[in-house]
């Protein structure tokens, strides 16, 4: 009875509360909670992980001035985006390194796994869908894509750096249908994480 329970409850909390949320365009939770939630991994990554990242620099570049919106293609994916997840994530929920509101569109398999969910959108993830990617955008805030995707995840290879575009560029259409730049991202290291 217990775990039917747990079950229903948790399917009750995923319509009502965690599919909701993976389509707003305004942060979810509280702030001191996607803080304190993604400085856990934070800190981890930082003790174990050789990570080092240019944030600073592009504060003094000016990149992450009030006003300043980008649609940010991610690569590479990895087989776990350990960057984005253990680092970006933080950096995000503190609203740093300053600039617009920031997001990033995520699978949306991703918001239908219990606890890892929630963590995704305290941090500011939501559901890549085309139109909750549009409104973001409409909405001024930056937003973040991995545009390999699962092809790419599925093809790292810690031997050799390889990044996978779609056929289908929509995120570059919805750059150029909201009037946003590009800034494009790459995680140096991160498929060398884990051996392939």
């Amino acid at each position: 009875r217990k775990p039917a329970l747990v079950v229903a409850l948790w399917l009750l909390w995923r319509k009502y509360v965690v599919t909701p949320a993976s389509k707003q365009i305004v942060p979810w939770g509280p702030r001191w909670l996607a803080v304190a939630a993604s400085a856990l991994l934070h800190y981890f990554g930082r003790a174990f992980l050789n990570y080092t990242d240019n944030a600073e620099d592009t504060l003094k570049w000016g990149i992450w001035e009030d006003g300043k919106q980008y649609l940010m293609p991610w690569h590479p994916h990895g087989n776990f985006t350990i960057s984005s997840l253990y680092f970006i994530s933080h950096y995000w929920a503190k609203n740093y390194p300053g600039g617009t509101p920031r997001y990033v569109c995520v699978a949306p398999l991703l918001l239908k796994i219990p606890i890892l969910a929630e963590f995704l959108l305290l941090c500011h993830a939501r559901s890549q869908d085309i139109s909750t990617f549009s409104r973001l955008l409409a909405s001024g805030a930056t937003v973040a894509v991995q545009p390999g995707g699962l092809r790419e995840q599925v093809a790292t290879d810690d031997k050799q750096e390889r990044v996978f575009f779609p056929a289908k560029l929509g995120f570059i259409r919805l750059a150029l249908q909201h009037g946003v730049a590009l800034l494009p991202t790459y995680a140096f290291g991160e498929n060398q994480l884990y051996k392939t």
